[in-house]
């Protein structure tokens, strides 16, 4: 997933050579499986560290945590947004009506990730999504583009970093207030349908842009970018005149990865678990990589 990948060794040219041509069955569906299940083992990982921590003998020793926010201050951030819902997702559907509305123009497309990220954190220039958010209402607002810019917040993104506010604030100092909007809450799919173009840093969700053939542009290290899939161009000029992906090379990357590394499942469903278990073991367990494994087939 993350700059760390062994799949930036492996060329597109030996990814069409390896990937079994029936391997891709399309863009799909994008889901985010069950929020409470999410939310609940969210809640029992910091009850456990923050109850293990008092005890000496606890697995769970007293450590620095690896995310920004401590879990109280992270508990705080959602019930405020739990607290905000109702306001939320009458704005957001708001905002969905006019931009998916028949006849509305195309859009560019901006896919925003959490701030704990550690894509972003680790394999971006980006020290918050906040500072994502200005860097591209300044570089379209410099394009010239006709096509309005849209926001799409992470689906639990928990408003600590106020994007809404940023983006509206940066958007009145370029002088693009009317044509950058920001969606809170909504399904990512009806959104690609109707973009023209996607830009991101690192996010996964580039890939569901780049399924549907849209050019998508990051600003950070992802698996994904590189020639034939990303555009190589700057982000002025590509709000101006975006790039769009070959789709032979978009093929083979897809396919590639749904045949080597990609499991089916989640973590947080008994459903997702029970489709992902088994052949997550089966992989770890296998003495070869799964690249390798799919490039010495």
């Amino acid at each position: 997933m993350n700059g760390n990948s062994a799949l930036f060794s492996v060329p597109l040219e030996r990814m069409a050579e390896a990937a079994p041509a029936a391997a891709d069955p399309g863009p799909g569906r994008e889901r985010w499986g069950a929020a409470s299940a999410h939310a609940l083992h969210g809640l029992r990982y910091h009850a456990r560290a923050r109850l293990g921590a008092l005890n000496p003998l606890s697995p769970w020793p007293r450590r620095a945590p690896h995310m920004p926010l401590t879990g109280w201050r992270e508990a705080r951030a959602y019930l405020r947004r739990g607290l905000l819902w109702p306001l939320m997702k009458t704005r957001a559907e708001r905002e969905l009506r006019d931009i998916l509305a028949p006849g509305a123009p195309r859009f560019h497309l901006a896919l925003l990730q959490l701030g704990a990220d550690s894509s972003l954190r680790a394999h971006s220039r980006f020290p918050d999504v906040a500072t994502a958010v200005e860097r591209m209402v300044e570089a379209y607002a410099a394009s010239g583009a006709a096509a309005p810019l849209v926001f799409k917040a992470h689906p639990f993104d928990d408003g600590r970093e106020r994007l809404a506010r940023v983006a509206a604030r940066a958007a009145a100092r370029r002088g693009v207030r009317g044509r950058v909007r920001f969606v809170e809450r909504g399904p990512l799919g009806p959104m690609l349908d109707r973009a023209c173009a996607a830009i991101t840093v690192n996010s996964t969700a580039g890939q569901a842009a780049l399924a549907r053939g849209l050019p998508v542009l990051t600003l950070g290290e992802a698996v994904y970018s590189r020639p034939g899939l990303t555009s190589p161009q700057g982000a002025e000029d590509f709000f101006a005149d975006p790039a769009p992906p070959d789709p032979g090379a978009v093929r083979a990357f897809r396919r590639f990865l749904l045949s080597s590394s990609q499991i089916e499942g989640d973590f947080y469903t008994p459903e997702g678990r029970a489709r992902a278990i088994r052949p997550a073991v089966e992989a770890m367990l296998r003495r070869q990589d799964p690249y390798g494994t799919a490039l010495a087939r």
